[in-house]
This record gives structure tokens, C-alpha cells and sequence, in this order.
């Protein structure tokens, strides 16, 4: 489809979300689909439409080729938006009208190519480096959901960035320059609107995704300031940002998600300095309050000794909960904080 003319709605008097929150209610039905950028390729986008599809949520997948879905509950969309995240002119028809957008987006080596090697209608780079999809990309679908007064933008990225190991890396880089875009972007649109008015992003890091089965939130921890990392299979991700969705929550925030029992600091050496310095033990920093001292082999296996639980967090300690609500009520909003940037290899602009 050609890129949208039509002139920006108004600014809503009141997001839904945020003007129930404030009257302390439950979040009231979405006012539009949810469209899901990068919706395809059996990646989190494709679980996300899903499990969207399973809630009964209004559904607009974009892809970058045409396709064709299945009709999906309550008017969902039975066929594809067609856009590009790194030309900014198609991402009209994709955002306009929306609840929310959810950026789910990787690069692609041979972007024009269709699986049955037919080309795309609207074309993208042959060869994108991350900087074009991380950064520039997610910035021209923040200027769009803001221009087209979308409520919420939910971005998916990546935790374990800060890992002094990925210094340099041009995919930590380019998602940490992209999530800088996104809040200063946010910052400069909600200047001086009223608070009930104010258009909203998430920041959802995951761990390593994961293909296989749902766990669930009981085993699921959601962390903030990038202290851990873990993995995290594709169902469950996507069942959270589906419950934050529907139930308005998490808005200005940014947390990492990943399962509790592979749950480690990402950065060891100064989790471990400052685990020390509280007073623990090193055996305590290395595996935890519980874990008792390894006896000998068979005794373990014969079953005569138990042992305690192991724990890699170093004291570190994430949201917990039986339920997705119940871990999102606990996040808080973002601060101000200026990231260091440049040590992944790249510039401010």
C-alpha cells in the first residue's frame, strides 16, 4: 500500500491505560489493534501475534512481504501491513489507528527475497547492518507511533548489553543507542502535556530466547538495570508482553526477563565486589545463602545427603511473582540516566 497522507489524529485527552490506572481501575478494553512489527518468521513477533490472537486482542501483523493469515477472533487482521522500519514513509499504515505497537525487529542479509524468492512490493537494504534496524529503524517507528499519537510503543530488545564483555559489540551498541533514541524521543514528546495525555514506551529486554514449551511466571524474573541475564523461551516472553499490553502496565519502564533458575550477573566481576563487600562469604556470593558444602558424590546420589539449592545471582535480587501482574506492578520507571554509549563503538548523533 502507498504511505499514509492523511494528517495526524489529535492528541487524546487520555490514554486508557493511564487515566485508569490513575482512577485506580483496571485497564479498560484496547481502543485499536495492536500492530506487531516483525511479525513473521517463526521468531518472538510470530509467538506474540499468537498468543495476542489467544487473549482475543485485535491483531495488525506488519511484515515486510506480503502474506496471507488466517482470520483471525474479533475483526483481527487476515492479511499483512506491508512496512519497512528503516524507511520512514511506509510506516504509516502500520502505526495509524493502533492501541499499541510492539517493535519486534531483526536485520535481515537478503531482506528483498520472499521465501519462494519472489521480490517484496516495498523493498528494503540487501544488506543491513544493526545500526539500521536497532537504531535508526527504532527511531523512525517512535517518531511514528508519536505522530500518529499511538499510545504505547513496546519495544523488544536484548538484556546482558552491559556485560563488559559485549564492549564493542555492534548489536549491543546499536540497541543501546536505539533504547537512548526512544526515551529522548518520549522525553521531548510529553513536554508539556498533561499527565493523563502523555504517550507511553517499554523497554522489554529478553534473555536468550528460547524455542519450547511455557513455564510460566512463576519462574520468571523481571530485573532492571541490566545487573542479569538468563534465558527465556519465545511462548513465555510473549505471554508477558501480552499481559503488559492488556493490562496497561509497565509503561516508561525498562526490565530484563528471564527464567529464575539460569539467572546470573552480567557483569560477574562487580557483582561479586559488591556481593563481598555486604558482609557474604565468598562461597556464599558464588553459590548462594543455601547451598550447603558439597559432600562426597555418593553420598548424593545414594540420597544419605542433601544439598542446598544453588544460587549464581550474587545476592542480586529481581521481581518475583505468581502471576505477570504481579512482577509488572513492581517495576519502576525509568530515571534519567545517561549510558555509556561510546564504550560499545559508537557515537551520539
Amino acid at each position: 500500500p502507498p504511505p499514509a497522507t492523511a494528517s495526524a489524529p489529535a492528541a487524546p485527552a487520555a490514554t486508557a491505560a493511564t487515566a485508569a490506572k490513575a482512577a485506580g481501575q483496571a485497564a479498560p478494553p484496547l481502543q485499536g489493534p495492536v500492530s506487531v512489527i516483525g511479525a513473521g518468521g517463526g521468531n518472538l513477533g510470530s509467538e506474540l501475534v499468537a498468543s495476542l490472537v489467544r487473549r482475543e486482542i485485535d491483531v495488525r501483523p506488519v511484515f515486510r512481504t506480503p502474506r496471507t493469515l488466517p482470520i483471525m477472533p474479533k475483526g483481527g487482521a487476515s492479511s499483512s501491513v506491508l512496512a519497512d522500519v528503516t524507511k520512514a514513509q511506509t510506516l504509516g499504515p502500520a502505526v495509524q489507528g493502533a492501541s499499541a505497537v510492539v517493535f519486534s525487529v531483526s536485520p535481515k542479509r537478503k531482506s528483498t527475497e520472499t521465501a519462494d524468492g519472489t521480490e517484496s512490493e516495498i523493498g528494503t537494504n540487501s544488506k543491513e547492518a544493526p545500526m539500521d534496524v536497532f537504531n535508526t529503524g527504532l527511531a523512525n517507528v517512535a517518531k511514528a507511533c508519536v505522530k500518529y499519537n499511538v499510545p504505547r510503543l513496546i519495544v523488544i530488545s536484548r538484556s546482558g548489553c552491559s556485560n563488559p564483555s559485549q564492549s564493542g559489540s555492534e548489536i549491543c551498541g546499536a540497541e543501546l543507542l536505539g533504547e537512548e533514541a526512544v526515551k529522548d524521543i518520549y522525553r521531548e514528546a510529553n513536554a508539556g502535556r498533561p499527565d493523563g495525555s502523555r504517550l507511553s514506551y517499554t523497554i522489554a529486554r529478553a534473555g536468550v530466547l528460547m524455542s519450547g514449551m511455557r513455564r510460566g511466571p512463576k519462574e520468571v524474573e523481571l530485573n532492571q538495570g541490566d545487573t542479569l541475564s538468563g534465558h527465556i523461551s519465545r511462548p513465555d516472553m510473549a505471554d508477558l508482553v501480552t499481559d503488559m499490553i492488556a493490562s496497561g502496565k509497565g509503561e516508561m519502564a525498562t526490565f530484563e526477563a528471564f527464567y529464575q533458575d539460569t539467572a546470573n550477573p552480567t557483569n560477574f566481576m562487580q557483582a561479586l565486589d559488591d556481593c563481598l563487600a555486604s558482609g557474604r562469604s565468598f562461597k556464599q556470593c558464588n553459590f548462594g545463602d543455601d547451598f550447603t558444602e558439597v559432600p562426597n558424590i555418593s553420598e548424593v546420589i545414594s540420597g544419605k545427603v542433601k544439598v542446598g539449592k544453588m544460587d549464581m545471582t550474587m545476592g542480586i535480587k529481581g521481581l518475583k511473582g505468581d502471576s505477570w501482574m504481579a512482577m509488572l506492578d513492581g517495576l519502576k520507571k525509568d530515571a534519567a540516566i545517561d549510558m555509556a554509549i561510546e564504550e560499545f563503538g559508537v557515537q551520539r548523533g
